[in-house]
């Protein structure tokens, strides 16, 4: 087994927000049939997977 040296450095990054959010109000949860958030889940999720795939086909 050959063996390396661990080294350490400090880098820099920008924290960036991209996507889309979904804002749900307490009458919507207290008064829909339907599970809200895990529709807003489900929709995010989409989102997140199309700009994912938007980001690889670009690079």
């Amino acid at each position: 087994m050959e063996t390396h040296a661990l080294t350490a450095e400090q880098i820099t990054i920008t924290v960036a927000e991209q996507g889309f959010a979904v804002a749900v109000t307490e009458l919507l949860l207290n008064s829909s049939f339907d599970d809200v958030m895990a529709s807003a889940a489900r929709l995010l999720g989409r989102n997140m997977a199309t700009y994912l795939d938007g980001l690889a086909l670009a690079a």
